[in-house]
């Protein structure tokens, strides 16, 4: 009881000492040497079928990661296919004219890999890495995923499911109304006036919808591909051109977008 009551004691008197040092303190201490920041060398390309390649060799760790991006937004299409965006990057890795969604999956976990596409009002990005020493395999995946995807009927149908599901929890929330209607006052007849698709949009939304959206968009001149980690940049180029450079070439997105309405004047809605 002696050894413990002692402890607390000692336990006491240390904690006020701290305090007690705390206090006595007036001003900060100076603040050390800012440390340099030494970036990677960065290098460009671009394939003869138009992707933009950007390398930035990083070497603290035996991984590499990329990021490839579509300059296509879920407002593309909005008008006539709404919905088909968001669907079409959801279901691209779930099953190739070669590999099926299990296979791609078993694929990116013998290579200490993940892969995954979302899309936003800006762009459709594919986010994608691995353990460096399976670069070759990683690249093949990723130009498999995008360069043939065939959106599985059975894959397609969940997604749609799982969207409807989505849209249905979105509209509960107040707050999402406001931003949706916020969103179409601000923006107009504009890509960005789309938020989300309504569930008869999703409902009539077939394979064949988000394949043709995919062979459209999904094209090397309409994306950069931005890869960083453990590489040389010699070898690396060599990789990328036995993986991306058979990708079949298509033109870019140039899209006719109409300006905002203009103000000039307080409204409410």
């Amino acid at each position: 009881m002696r050894a413990r009551w002692s402890a607390i004691v000692l336990a006491g008197a240390v904690a006020a000492a701290g305090a007690s040092a705390r206090a006595e303190i007036k001003t900060p201490p100076v603040p050390g040497k800012p440390r340099a920041v030494k970036l990677p060398a960065i290098t460009e390309r671009t394939l003869p079928n138009g992707l933009l390649v950007v390398m930035a060799p990083l070497r603290n760790v035996p991984k590499i990661t990329g990021v490839l991006t579509f300059h296509v937004g879920t407002g593309t299409e909005a008008d006539t296919h709404a919905g088909v965006a968001s669907l079409a990057a959801r279901v691209a890795n779930e099953g190739t004219a070669t590999r099926t969604s299990k296979a791609i999956k078993e694929e990116l976990r013998a290579i200490g890999g993940y892969l995954s596409i979302g899309s936003d009002s800006d762009s459709t990005t594919v986010q994608a890495g691995s353990l460096s020493e399976f670069t070759p395999r990683l690249l093949a995946l990723v130009a498999d995923v995008v360069g043939h995807p065939s959106y599985p009927e059975k894959e397609v149908a969940l997604a749609k499911e799982n969207l409807v599901q989505e849209i249905h929890d979105q509209r509960s929330q107040p707050g999402f109304l406001g931003n949706e209607r916020f969103m179409k006052a601000v923006f107009g007849s504009h890509p960005y006036a789309f938020v989300t698709p309504d569930e008869k949009a999703v409902a009539a939304l077939q394979r064949a919808d988000l394949a043709a959206f995919a062979a459209k968009y999904y094209v090397p001149a309409n994306a950069h591909l931005i890869l960083v980690g453990d590489f040389d940049v010699a070898t690396l180029s060599k990789q990328i051109d036995a993986a991306l450079g058979p990708w079949k070439a298509g033109p870019r997105f140039q899209p006719a977008l109409p300006s905002p309405p203009r103000r000039d004047k307080r409204e409410i809605y």
